[in-house]
């Protein structure tokens, strides 16, 4: 079985994912809604992000202590070239439970050696990059992921709607058009074939927000 997934992006007026000042607060009390079990998040978006990340530790090899009890999502990152290493950073963040890594056959033997002895759990489904369509069903069969936000960039995004995963998109529409300012999209050009979509509601939101969201049609 599939998880639902839904694709929940901050999305200028032309659909530019960059390029413009997020309304941060309004999009993660919204994405709050959902209650995901797990976060899908893009490896070129963990990169991305601006912070500061300290050093490992001696600490951060240790096994983590898990509470059975706790209800919040786990981080999934399809990671199949091996990029991600601040995944001891990753894991103090209050945000998640535990984190997960996606790869593939041919990901360096070195990266999945890192990831064990930092504990972080992966699976490995595909033989050149990340099969998401089995992944998916490894996340809702071994970790019982019902529930799949994908906070991604458009590579990962595409990846998701090509392969016919995707049940709702989320656009949180800001008042501006990027234009030239940014060339990263919600959806990149490679995906193959129209994705029919049917309008679940439209709500302003304030300031200027207009918060769009869409089932998408399965044939």
């Amino acid at each position: 079985m599939n998880p639902k997934v839904i694709l929940h992006n901050a999305v200028s007026l032309d659909m530019k994912l960059t390029g413009f000042e997020v309304d941060m607060g309004v999009y993660y009390s919204l994405a709050a809604q959902w209650q995901e079990d797990a976060t899908l998040v893009g490896s070129a978006t963990i990169l991305s992000a601006p912070d500061e990340i300290p050093p490992e530790t001696d600490r951060d090899f240790l096994p983590p202590v898990l509470d059975a009890a706790d209800t919040r999502a786990l981080l999934v990152i399809p990671d199949s070239k091996g990029a991600v290493r601040i995944w001891h950073y990753l894991r103090s963040l209050p945000y998640w439970r535990d984190c997960i890594a996606l790869v593939s056959e041919t990901t360096p033997a070195e990266y999945l050696d890192y990831l064990s002895k930092l504990h972080i759990r992966y699976i490995v489904c595909g033989i050149d990059k990340v099969d998401l369509p089995a992944a998916l069903k490894i996340l809702n069969e071994a970790y019982r992921v019902n529930t799949i936000r994908a906070d991604c960039g458009g590579t990962l995004n595409t990846a998701l709607l090509s392969n016919g995963l995707v049940d709702e998109i989320s656009y949180l529409v800001h008042p501006v058009i990027v234009g030239n300012g940014s060339t990263v999209k919600a959806v990149n050009d490679s995906l193959g074939r129209p994705v029919n979509l049917e309008l679940l509601s439209a709500e302003k939101m304030e300031p200027n927000l207009v918060w769009l969201r869409y089932k998408v049609v399965t044939e």
